[in-house]
């Protein structure tokens, strides 16, 4: 992903910078923030269309349509809450450890396809809540916003995805096993 998006930074950025659009501030620093916007886009966009975009055997509805309600319920809960703009700033940090727990949760129980999504909806809002100054990141100026995303936004993906595909091989092989034990 790094490198895929380094071509269109450059590109947009010179193509502003031709167009004489003014700059923020300079041309590198416009081709490195567009380069940090797709990078973003790619760590939260990406994960979901491979993971969805594949075939699959099982069904998309889970064998545990319950505790996948109430994961999705208290992921929506989670995200209300963090992007609330009166709660104080001390329990957010709680909150942020509490929306990788739903994602430990989605990978440990569930397929990719659900840790992904949770993983996403949860940045999402990370990004949204900083981009309207609301979320456990709204007492840090701008730059310290976007700097924390794009230090979280790797780890949060790279860590669900690693572990819901280990969890995933780890009940396929499980499941082969037992197949083969059969016959």
């Amino acid at each position: 992903i790094p490198l895929g998006a380094l071509p269109a930074a450059i590109f947009g950025a010179l193509a502003l910078w031709m167009a004489g659009t003014p700059l923020s501030n300079s041309l590198p620093l416009t081709a490195l923030l567009w380069w940090d916007g797709n990078l973003m886009s790619g760590l939260l966009f990406g994960p979901l269309i491979i993971c969805w975009g594949g075939q699959w055997s099982k069904p998309l509805l889970p064998q545990r349509p319950l505790e996948l309600t109430c994961l999705a319920f208290l992921t929506l809960t989670v995200m209300v809450v963090t992007s609330w703009p009166s709660i104080p700033y001390a329990p957010q940090l709680g909150i942020i450890t509490t929306t990788f727990a739903l994602v430990v949760w989605s990978a440990l129980r569930f397929d990719v396809r659900v840790t992904t999504s949770i993983a996403s909806a949860i940045m999402l809002t990370g990004i949204a809540g900083s981009a309207f100054e609301l979320g456990p990141l709204k007492f840090l100026n701008s730059s310290e916003q976007w700097a924390a995303l794009n230090v979280f936004a790797p780890f949060y993906v790279a860590t669900s995805l690693a572990l819901s595909s280990i969890v995933t091989s780890r009940n396929r092989s499980e499941q082969e096993l037992r197949a083969s034990e059969r016959r």
